[in-house]
């Protein structure tokens, strides 16, 4: 079985169907590796441009890209790297008002038994398993 990468803007085709003729070629890739014809892969970096594309571009709305993305990341024939993060990440994300990059990190700290961060960003004070610090704080 064929084993290729994709990118956002395949992905952003298949969630929009835009441009159509573009978005029916994905649709028919999608179709082959459901049937274990090809195997796709998504690199949780790919993830957030789709993201940062969706809510800035689309205007689709935080709570709707986390249901559509969760949905999409469990089709057959797609492989996403860091498939924990990645839900758990998309899981906040929709709950909250915070950036998908913030809840990726605090999803990563949280998985690997972090609890401090060293940042000025302030939204990671709406995580509660994080504590975030100033760096004149760190001892």
């Amino acid at each position: 079985m064929k084993e290729v990468q994709i990118d956002a803007n395949i992905v952003l085709r298949l969630l929009t169907g835009d441009p159509p003729q573009e978005a029916e070629s994905v649709y028919n890739l999608f179709s082959r590796a459901a049937k274990n014809e090809v195997k796709l892969h998504l690199d949780a970096w790919t993830l957030a441009e789709i993201v940062f594309t969706l809510e800035r571009t689309y205007k689709v709305g935080r709570k709707d890209i986390a249901s559509e993305l969760l949905e999409f990341i469990a089709m057959p024939g797609l492989v996403v790297s860091n498939s924990e993060h990645v839900t758990e990440a998309l899981g906040v994300y929709g709950e909250r008002n915070i950036s998908f990059g913030d809840c990726w990190l605090g999803v990563v700290m949280h998985q690997a038994g972090r609890r401090i961060i060293v940042s000025f960003d302030r939204d990671f004070d709406r995580l509660d398993w994080v504590k975030r610090v100033e760096p004149e704080d760190v001892g």
